[in-house]
């Protein structure tokens, strides 16, 4: 049977065409049928998009300023991963990008019991207690960026 993605004269069995009809058989490579026109002309792996993790995704989002779409990815990688206090962060930095404060604050206290000596986070929890008229605590956490640093 000639293969209509083939064409030409190549004739091979109907069971062995595809692997799906080998009957348990593991067809040989010169059974295989050549690569669906879709493919042709193409390397393997080009065309193919490259899966991004939400942590990339969120980021791209957030630099082209779609910052409630970067919160869903952030939000997804906090789920696969809750003890990423890098996707806690980048999350917060979203939050306060949409002056949604008190969300910040509180991922960064999440941020800040998986990774206590992380200085940037103390530092920006303090300017976001800064911007909600808070600042001895403000003042607090910048104290505490300062013994971390050492």
């Amino acid at each position: 049977m000639i293969s209509p993605l083939q064409g030409g004269d190549r004739r091979f069995e109907s069971d062995q065409a595809h692997p799906f009809f080998s009957r348990g058989r593991k067809p040989k490579a010169h059974h295989l049928p050549v690569p669906p026109l879709f493919m042709a002309g193409r390397k393997p792996g080009e065309g193919e998009e490259k899966a991004c993790t939400p942590m990339e995704e969120g980021r791209r989002c957030a630099s082209e300023g779609r910052h409630e779409e970067a919160i869903a990815f952030f939000d997804r990688a906090i789920r696969e991963d809750p003890g990423s206090a890098d996707a806690w962060l980048a999350k917060c930095n979203e939050l306060k990008a949409l002056d949604r404060h008190a969300e910040a604050l509180e991922c960064y206290t999440a941020a800040l019991r998986i990774d206590p000596k992380s200085c940037q986070a103390w530092i920006a929890k303090g300017n976001t207690l800064v911007k909600v008229g808070r600042q001895d605590e403000a003042f607090e956490c910048f104290g505490m960026a300062k013994r971390v640093k050492k």
